[in-house]
């Protein structure tokens, strides 16, 4: 880890700018552009449009504004959903490998759409009828082929920086008399720019499962599963109860499934930290960072950490870690004597 100071701060703005750059404003703005020619030939195309295609050519039909639709609302609202949360992080003084990831992952993706969607749109122009329209197979891969190529430059045009605070509070093992019960419980859940992305990230594929549905797509029931699928993803990592007590630590999502356990033989060490959600696990949740573990990630803020005997590290997101950590090494001293 890098203390933050001013040097770290001006190296920060620097991955900043290029952050925004090839993972904001060039992809942007080629959505836009792409969104704008669509609308422009929107009325050379046979109404309705070829929105889907099988193996025998268009099988699916819906309004010619499909295209443009799509094409913004996915392009426009991934890049949002990518770097509202990076440039938090970078208010906060930290940077991670997050946003190095992120920008060629989701920008190449939202041109890949982009090319891929436009293409497929010029190709019906002057058509009075969708299902002459051609195969659009080739248009894929051109947008693939552009979406990788791009995905490689950002990942290289972007600096490999890491800077997070040393905020870790050295914590001494509380004193806890033979007999004497002792236990620490709380519930954490999601809140914040967390909940907020969890709820546009739900929210971006409920309006697509809702507009394919609207215009008869055959292929709609994917979305809806899509749907399904992230709601059940959401609900096991919205809320954990945590627990310390004289079998160790305990954390359970409020739906049953996951759950962690750390007996108290296993605890080599516990300590209370500060963490970035975005700069230390890269985003909120269940996640999983190299170096730093696996972690239950609500918020930014305070946090328990614990070191397994094997060297695993375990992070939640709690208040009151530092009280959390006395009594967890506290059980465990206790415990080994």
């Amino acid at each position: 880890m890098t203390t933050t100071n001013t040097s770290s701060a001006a190296l920060i703005a620097r991955a900043r700018r290029r952050f925004l750059i090839v993972g904001l404003w060039v992809p942007g703005l080629i959505t836009l552009v792409a969104v704008a020619l669509q609308l422009l030939w929107l009325r050379d195309l046979p109404n309705p449009a070829a929105i889907h295609f099988g193996t025998n050519g268009p099988d699916g039909f819906g309004p010619r504004w499909t295209y443009p639709l799509l094409t913004g609302l996915l392009g426009i609202g991934m890049l949002l959903l990518t770097a509202l949360p990076v440039l938090a992080m970078a208010h906060r003084g930290r940077w991670s490998v997050a946003p190095r990831l992120l920008a060629p992952f989701v920008s190449g993706t939202v041109l890949m759409l982009a090319i891929g969607l436009t293409l497929s749109v010029q190709s019906q122009r002057g058509l009075t009828d969708a299902t002459q329209a051609p195969d659009v197979g080739v248009f894929l891969l051109i947008g693939v082929g552009i979406g990788i190529g791009y995905a490689i430059v950002a990942w290289f045009a972007q600096p490999a920086l890491v800077v997070s605070a040393e905020d870790a509070i050295a914590v001494t093992a509380r004193t806890i008399p033979a007999g004497t019960r002792a236990a620490w419980m709380q519930t954490i859940s999601v809140r914040g720019a967390g909940l907020a992305l969890m709820i546009f990230g739900v929210g971006l594929v409920l309006v697509m499962a809702i507009i394919m549905t609207t215009v008869g797509q055959s292929t709609a029931w994917v979305m809806w599963l899509l749907v399904a699928f992230m709601l059940v993803l959401v609900a096991t990592m919205f809320v954990f109860r945590v627990r310390i007590d004289a079998t160790g630590f305990t954390a359970r999502s409020i739906v049953g499934f996951p759950r962690f356990h750390i007996a108290l033989d296993e605890v080599a060490d516990a300590k209370a930290l500060t963490v970035s959600a975005m700069a230390d696990f890269g985003g909120w949740g269940l996640r999983v960072m190299p170096g730093n573990g696996v972690g239950i990630i609500m918020r930014s803020g305070e946090a328990l950490q614990i070191v397994r005997t094997n060297g695993k590290k375990l992070t939640v997101t709690v208040n009151d870690a530092v009280r959390a950590a006395e009594l967890l090494l506290g059980l465990r001293d206790r415990a080994a004597s």
